[in-house]
């Protein structure tokens, strides 16, 4: 079965329970499953990709945090307006990617649900 992991975090580097949960689980669940993790860079997350296994997939889509000049600026309300960029350009890579006539499961793990 496809699988499909969705995750956009406000602050990757410090990896918790959202970072921590996917990386267990889709480490354990990719020998029986296609696994497909869509994403923000995954530099942005050492934690989380540090050891996974090569079977699974990785997609990265862009957000403001992607341009280092950027990158400072982004704090309080600015990381908001990145969240909604980063889930809108999320949408345009799940897109591309997922199969027209079969059936998957798309997991999304976002921390912008709490915040609105």
């Amino acid at each position: 079965m496809k699988i499909f992991f969705l995750i956009n975090s406000a602050y990757p580097r410090y990896a918790g329970g959202i970072e921590t949960w996917l990386h267990n689980v889709s480490n354990r669940l990719c020998k029986e499953h296609d696994i497909t993790i869509v994403s923000h860079d995954i530099n942005n997350y050492p934690l989380m990709f540090s050891n996974i296994s090569k079977e699974i997939k990785i997609h990265k889509f862009k957000t403001l945090r992607s341009y280092s000049l950027l990158r400072p600026f982004i704090r309080s309300y600015i990381v908001l307006l990145d969240l909604f960029i980063g889930s809108y350009a999320m949408g345009h890579v799940l897109k591309k990617i997922l199969p027209k006539n079969e059936k998957c499961f798309i997991i999304h793990l976002s921390c912008l649900q709490h915040w609105i």
